[in-house]
């Protein structure tokens, strides 16, 4: 996040082992700059933004940020009881229809369904009625779209049925790698320094400048999931997440040293700096022309 000032460092597992392989990314969610962040660190990581599919909200689809997510052959989930089983019947249709015909490898899922601030007395309420975990920087995670994904991308029976019924699949089917189910679980948990989280208004000004964003790395065999119930499931997930609580509190008090376990710190490649000052010279010369000419039609009708 070179032009943001913002420095994103990387802990845990060594995910680049990972980027060749299909895999079920899980992520919590603390605000808007979550998305930007992660674009970045995939795009560094990748190269090929197009090898990921993001699961988002459905109040995104008919925005600007939607329509080229809609383009990108991204996936759209529409929150509430009364539209969950429609939602997810389509998630899997479009999951079907779209992963291995454009050859995905990562699915990125925010399970806890929205923003932290906005969700977090919801999920506490939820825990004591259940009997779960009662958390203060993570949301209780909701577990029907990872099973939803999780019934397509690595069914328990014979994978190939899955995708038997679309014909545009079954050329890609003669290639194993091409048509292989998820493999692993990557779990990544997003801090941000002294708990103050950005925002897309941060980013986009400036402010709050020179902030540090860690990123923890957890990656295991998707094997490792419970897949007997959604109460299993929900108990698995609720076990992750009560490390993830434990460890943004640890660093949220100091008394996790970061710093000593940061394995690296991301910067962006050489490349990527010269494109976007390209793009962003271009688009400020363009500006400049357009009100040129506009201010001088403007002047020679006076």
């Amino acid at each position: 996040m070179f032009f943001f000032f913002i420095s994103v460092y990387e802990q845990g597992d060594d995910v680049k082992q990972y980027v060749a392989k299909r895999c079920l990314v899980l992520v919590n969610h603390q605000s808007t700059a979550d998305v930007p962040i992660l674009f970045d660190i995939v795009n560094m990581h990748f190269n090929k933004l197009y090898k990921v599919v993001w699961v988002l909200d459905n109040m995104f689809r008919c925005t600007p940020f939607g329509l080229v997510c809609r383009v990108h052959g991204d996936l759209f989930i529409r929150e509430g009881l009364q539209h969950r089983d429609r939602s997810l019947q389509k998630l899997q249709t479009e999951l079907r229809r779209k992963f291995w015909s454009r050859r995905r490898n990562w699915i990125i899922v925010f399970p806890e369904g929205g923003f932290l601030y906005k969700r977090i007395v919801k999920s506490q309420n939820f825990a004591k009625a259940n009997n779960l975990p009662i958390f203060h920087h993570v949301v209780v995670p909701r577990v029907g779209c990872i099973r939803a994904v999780l019934e397509v991308c690595n069914p328990l029976n014979d994978f190939p049925c899955n995708v038997a019924d679309f014909s545009n699949i079954s050329s890609i089917q003669q290639n194993s790698t091409a048509s292989s189910p998820l493999e692993y679980l990557v779990d990544i948990t997003i801090a941000y320094e002294n708990g103050n989280a950005l925002s897309l208004w941060n980013i986009a000004t400036g402010l709050n400048s020179r902030t540090k964003v860690i990123l923890r790395y957890k990656c295991c065999p998707i094997s490792d999931m419970p897949r007997e119930n959604s109460d299993t499931l929900l108990r698995y997930m609720c076990d992750r997440w009560q490390e993830k609580e434990i460890w943004l509190q640890q660093m949220l008090s100091g008394s996790f040293p970061w710093k000593q376990t940061v394995q690296r710190r991301v910067r962006t490649p050489l490349k990527y700096l010269i494109l976007s000052q390209l793009f962003l010279s271009s688009l400020a010369l363009g500006y400049c022309i357009l009100l040129t000419k506009l201010f001088s039609n403007i002047i020679s009708n006076f």
